[in-house]
């Protein structure tokens, strides 16, 4: 569900996925409430796809996103120490 699904008027956030409001500390872990931020926070063109792809298409389109943008040469430097016996 739409924020402009929700409100009868335009909001800055009309196009993003309506929050629940949480009542309770242990409902902020559930997924419905974190799933809509976490794809409020997808990059546009991913969100784009939300809607004109099936839900597997979607999950396959993400998957090949981030596998895309995966960097193979590791740049963080290793924090464990290796020494030779």
């Amino acid at each position: 569900m739409f924020n402009y699904e929700v409100h009868g008027h335009d909001t800055r956030n009309t196009n993003k996925i309506y929050t629940y409001q949480i009542k309770h500390d242990f409902t902020k872990n559930c997924l419905r409430h974190n799933l809509p931020l976490l794809l409020n926070n997808l990059p546009e063109i991913l969100k784009e796809k939300l809607m004109s792809h099936s839900t597997q298409g979607f999950v396959n389109y993400v998957k090949l996103y981030f596998l895309q943008s995966y960097e193979v040469t590791c740049t963080r430097q290793s924090s464990i120490k290796v020494t030779n016996s």
